[in-house]
């Protein structure tokens, strides 16, 4: 195994994040964006696989994170040309020493100690979209019809002034919790750049020249994500706008070829039942700890309400 800094490895993460196992968190241009929060990026390179770390203190202990707590990233990790995960996993911990990652759903491993959480998956296996949306709950197929009915309409837009836009109501609504968005400048490069490569989409919803409600889908290989949204409060609200957005990506996402939607996260009742109404099913991922006293270590900060576990888990919806 050797590490490289992000700039030696980014030949190597380009062609790997082109592997179908591969996610857009995997990308050179989302790693870049990582570490402009300030964080350096190394690239353990194995024969075969790479993974992306970011070194952490937390105590007296440093840990490689894959990703990195609370950069809104939902999974890193290794990504392999081939099955053999369990022994990269632990050649990295014999020449890294301790590490915390965060795998995609598929990926399978008994290495060290692990933790199953949920995320929702929309596999696009209807035959059309129109037949896709028969299956879509009830209540989300009716504000559908009635958003279209009343003038709700859905744009693309990349622009700076699109993405300051994107960011003010990104804003407004993380006002109601305890969460901060990132700054400006880490969206930018992340969608700008993945738009470059057309490798996101992010749409806003508009009423009457109104934007209304927007979000950003990152995607790769056959896989779309939803990655951030955000909508206006108060009487507009009504207007549904965030179905209209999600009924539109799942329309694209059958006029081109994808096969599944990952939505990112299960964990609040609401927003579940709320993704699980565009035909998803549960399904699960692995978080894995280089060991177990790593993982009893994590669940003991924890329990003081600013510890490493709770930290890890605030970089997934």
């Amino acid at each position: 195994m050797e590490i490289k800094t992000l700039e030696e490895a980014k030949e190597l993460v380009e062609e790997y994040s082109q592997l179908e196992q591969a996610t857009p968190f995997h990308s050179y241009e989302w790693l870049s964006a990582l570490e402009s929060l300030g964080t350096k990026c190394e690239i353990a390179v194995f024969k075969n696989a790479i993974c992306p770390i970011f070194r952490k203190k937390m105590g007296p202990v440093e840990i490689g994170f894959s990703p990195i707590f609370g950069t809104e990233t939902a999974y890193l990790g290794i990504v392999s040309k081939d099955s053999d995960i369990n022994s990269k996993l632990k050649q990295l911990k014999k020449e890294a020493g301790n590490f915390f990652m965060i795998l995609p759903p598929g990926t399978q491993t008994d290495f060290g100690s692990s933790e199953t959480a949920q995320t929702i998956i929309t596999k696009f296996n209807q035959p059309s979209a129109e037949e896709h949306f028969k299956i879509i709950k009830k209540g989300h197929r009716y504000c559908v019809n009635k958003a279209e009915k009343d003038g709700v309409t859905i744009e693309e837009d990349y622009s700076d002034e699109a993405i300051e836009t994107y960011y003010k109501m990104l804003m407004e609504t993380y006002s109601a919790s305890d969460y901060n968005p990132l700054p400006k400048e880490f969206y930018k490069k992340i969608i700008q750049g993945l738009h470059a490569k057309n490798q996101i989409k992010l749409l806003f919803a508009k009423y009457q020249g109104k934007t209304i409600g927007c979000a950003a889908f990152p995607h790769s290989g056959k896989t779309i994500y939803y990655w951030t949204g955000a909508s206006i409060k108060g009487e507009l609200a009504k207007l549904y706008p965030n179905n209209v957005i999600q009924w539109h990506i799942i329309k694209w996402a059958y006029e081109n070829g994808f096969k599944k939607y990952d939505m990112l996260g299960a964990g609040i009742e609401g927003i579940r039942n709320f993704k699980l109404g565009w035909g998803g099913e549960i399904a699960d991922y692995t978080r894995v700890y280089s060991s177990s006293s790593l993982k009893l270590a994590a669940s003991a900060y924890s329990k003081i309400g600013s510890g490493l576990k709770s930290k890890i888990r605030a970089g997934i919806r």
